[in-house]
């Protein structure tokens, strides 16, 4: 054993430069994102709203806390105090998914020992966003620093999982769980395949929203920007951070519940409630109507896709016995609803002051979510088992010999 290995502290992983290194570089790259957009906005002197309320030596600090928010810190653009009256806590998910890709691609390359490393890299994340969070002033920004450390500490460490179950299946060990029941590793494969097409309808839905409100968002993106070339570019780049909240509202839509942008609105398939919203152009794209009879349709939409699912895994569920793949669906159930729960928290928050502070998607589209997929992942795999056509069959075999 060298020297250097035998000297070394328990608690520090031989490969500890390079988990700093992981940590360091997306944090530092998608602060800088955000910087290098507020710094366009300001230079630009187009956008009369953000350029007012910045000044020269606050430019960092704003973007900042305009990072905080794609990992739980509240932005507070005019007191900095994060009170109720100017107080914006609605996450940039699209700043996390970035923050999550960097991440994954730095532990790629670093080729982390273990979990030890894998901790390392969570917790130097978290010392790196502590840092920057002084940079912008303290107070609400603190937030921002948990949830650093676990997006970042989260993404390595699957990007560690995923290297050992590559080295595991090139020596023939390719079961996705290494222990448990084979109903509970058909339930994981069930839920990421629909959680996958789930998305795929919710990027269709909003997709459609986009373009039905193009005017608006077009006049608003206008209105804002001033014609100016950075800054048009710098606020595409931040409603781009809202994407994925804007997915995620698409998929409460899908199933029947809808969501809200603000305290006593509404916009679902059934009907619209709506009220003054932010002027953001992204938010032009709201639906300013319901689809009246055609609503009750668009509820069957993740009933079919779950459907679809069972269907195309039809043949390992019908290798299960009927309890082991109807447990196997019960499961894929549970596990989209508990991450379909923690998505509609993410993209849930506050926009502004007073009514705004309520936004996101409605909590009944979880129940919802629950009674859609389930059915159709359980229903479509007790008609499709074998063990279901021999219960028919035999039924009426002895129906027929009865009236024989």
């Amino acid at each position: 054993m060298p020297p250097s290995t035998r000297n070394r502290p328990g608690l520090v992983p031989p490969d500890w430069p390079w988990a700093l290194r992981v940590a360091g570089e997306c944090v530092l790259l998608s602060w800088l994102l955000v910087l290098a957009t507020v710094l366009a906005v300001y230079l630009s002197g187009t956008a009369q709203d953000a350029a007012a309320a910045l000044s020269a030596d606050g430019a960092v600090r704003a973007a900042t806390r305009l990072w905080g928010l794609g990992f739980g810190g509240t932005y507070s653009p005019f007191t900095g105090e994060g009170g109720d009256a100017d107080r914006l806590s609605l996450p940039l998910l699209g700043l996390t998914l970035l923050h999550a890709v960097l991440a994954w691609g730095a532990a790629g390359r670093a080729r982390l020992a273990g979990l030890l490393s894998v901790l390392w890299v969570g917790l130097a994340a978290g010392l790196a966003a502590g840092v920057l969070c002084l940079l912008g002033g303290g107070g609400p920004v603190w937030g921002a620093v948990p949830g650093v450390a676990l997006v970042t500490g989260g993404t390595a460490w699957a990007r560690w999982w995923r290297e050992r179950r590559r080295a595991a299946s090139q020596t023939g060990r390719t079961r996705l769980l290494p222990s448990g029941p084979d109903w509970l590793a058909e339930g994981l494969l069930l839920a990421t395949r629909t959680a996958g097409l789930l998305a795929l309808a919710a990027l269709v839905t909003a997709g459609g929203m986009l373009l039905n409100g193009w005017e608006r968002v077009t006049a608003l993106q206008q209105a804002l920007a001033g014609g100016g070339v950075a800054a048009t570019a710098s606020l595409v780049l931040l409603q781009l951070g809202w994407l994925p909240t804007w997915l995620v509202w698409a998929l409460s839509w899908l199933t029947g519940a809808g969501f809200r942008v603000g305290d006593g609105t509404l916009f679902s398939p059934g009907g619209v409630r709506a009220g003054p919203v932010p002027s953001l152009p992204l938010l032009g794209a709201l639906p300013d109507s319901g689809l009246g009879a055609v609503a009750v349709w668009v509820a069957l939409v993740p009933l079919a896709v779950a459907a679809l699912c069972a269907w195309s895994r039809r043949r390992r569920l019908c290798q299960l016995s009927l309890p082991g793949a109807v447990a196997a669906c019960a499961a894929a159930t549970g596990l989209l609803v508990v991450g379909a729960g923690l998505a509609f928290w993410a993209a849930s928050g506050s926009a502004g002051p007073g009514r705004l502070t309520q936004v996101g998607p409605s909590t009944l589209g979880l129940v919802l979510l629950l009674v859609e997929c389930g059915t159709g992942l359980c229903l479509t795999t007790v008609l499709l088992h074998p063990r279901t056509r021999e219960h028919v069959t035999r039924t009426l075999f002895n129906a027929d010999s009865k009236a024989l």
